[in-house]
């Protein structure tokens, strides 16, 4: 229930001035924040092997602890809070639950991420990059209502680690949809078969 403080003397204002202060707190409070949803969410794959399951949980947790918490990030976020590990739970079962990967999901939404997608994607991929043997990810975003031209309203980004033949290098590959505005605002863009 939303609540306005008044003092009394409000009572003997003009109702459009009531208004406007009414509005005045409610801004002050956040209660008026308008715009659109956008929610993303996905996972990051991260290879077994090497080490025990609860050391490479461990080197996850400990990269996820490098990312800001919400209140300490800026638009648009990328804060740890909105990571989370599959990991076994011993007191419950024997089932593994990381086959040949630790899966790290994720999922936020936020107020119009639109004009930034590019941006936060780019954040995305620097973080990625950090996690000791990520190999895979999956980001999904929604953006209702769809303000582009972009042809549908679910974009999405895979990123897969390569290696180059008859080495140990390897490189981050990407795919998916446009990630500039520009390109998704075009008239004439024309999609991926």
């Amino acid at each position: 229930m939303q609540k306005f403080i008044t003092p009394p003397v409000f009572l003997v204002t003009k109702p459009k001035t009531l208004a406007v202060l009414n509005k005045r707190q409610a801004e002050k409070n956040n209660q008026w924040d308008m715009g659109f949803e956008s929610k993303v969410s996905g996972f990051i794959s991260v290879k077994i092997g090497g080490s025990s399951i609860e050391e490479k949980i461990s080197e996850i947790e400990n990269c996820l602890e490098t990312l800001p918490k919400l209140r300490e990030d800026n638009f648009p976020f990328l804060p740890r809070e909105i990571f989370g590990i599959s990991k076994l739970n011993k007191g419950e079962n024997n089932v593994p639950i990381a086959y040949r990967s630790i899966m790290i999901h994720f999922g936020i939404s936020m107020k119009q991420l639109d004009e930034e997608i590019e941006v936060w994607i780019n954040k995305y991929e620097q973080f990625l990059k950090r996690i000791p043997n990520a190999w895979e990810s999956i980001v999904n975003i929604e953006i209702i209502p769809f303000t582009a031209n972009y042809p549908m309203n679910h974009l999405r980004y895979h990123w897969f680690k390569e290696f180059k033949p008859k080495s140990e290098e390897s490189f981050w590959r990407f795919e998916g949809d446009p990630t500039n505005w520009e390109e998704l605002t075009n008239d004439n863009f024309m999609p991926k078969d």
